[in-house]
């Protein structure tokens, strides 16, 4: 079954679901008022972080002391959206351009022997909307989400989009020491106040 259908299946099932309750109800009005309202009402409401606790709760039973934990920013390209709301720019990675979307933040645990994948977490947002903090206020928010699950257990994992003072602050400046590997942005590498010989690092061409 491709995407499209299941979507397809899926609004029908909600569709079916919200008639149910409709005739159930017995509303002095027409059937059909009293679906749009409920519908209204179901948009309203805001299921990410009840979903996101949901799915990091069932993962970390799974998630044992020495899995990576990959945090990483990246986005959400919507190429023919007009109307979505807070609609803004995101660099488009897979096709290396600017265009319309929504930024995310999300980290899955993965084991690289067994190539197992767990997902922890994923939440969209946007820059433009009223309670937008920064990306790095939404990035310590999926780290302090994962801390609160898994506590010190897995090794934490950024690419270069980690390389920055406040993630660094994060885990340096806990009571309880974790394990993180941040992939550095060009430049040096200073390990208790001195850079490292040259022959450290390994020769590329």
């Amino acid at each position: 079954m491709n995407k499209m259908s299941s979507m397809r299946l899926r609004d029908l099932s909600t569709k079916e679901r919200l008639s149910n309750i409709s005739r159930r109800l017995k509303e002095d009005q027409s059937l059909i008022k009293t679906e749009d309202r409920l519908s209204r009402n179901l948009d309203d409401e805001d299921f990410t972080d009840p979903i996101n606790r949901e799915i990091r709760r069932l993962g970390a039973s799974k998630v044992p002391g020495d899995m990576v934990i990959a945090i990483d920013p990246g986005d959400i390209r919507k190429k023919y959206a007009k109307k979505m709301e807070f609609l803004g720019r995101v660099r488009d990675g897979s096709e290396k351009e600017i265009g319309e979307g929504y930024p995310l933040c999300k980290a899955v645990a993965s084991d690289i022997e067994s190539k197992k994948v767990i997902p922890l977490c994923c939440e969209a947002y946007s820059y433009l909307a009223e309670d937008f903090k920064s990306e790095n206020a939404q990035i310590l928010k999926v780290i302090d989400t994962i801390f609160e699950h898994l506590g010190d257990r897995g090794i934490h994992a950024h690419d270069r989009g980690g390389d920055r003072g406040v993630i660094y602050a994060k885990y340096l400046r806990r009571d309880k020491p974790q394990r993180f590997v941040i992939r550095l942005v060009d430049r040096d590498l200073m390990h208790q106040g001195e850079l490292p010989h040259k022959k450290c690092y390994p020769k590329h061409d």
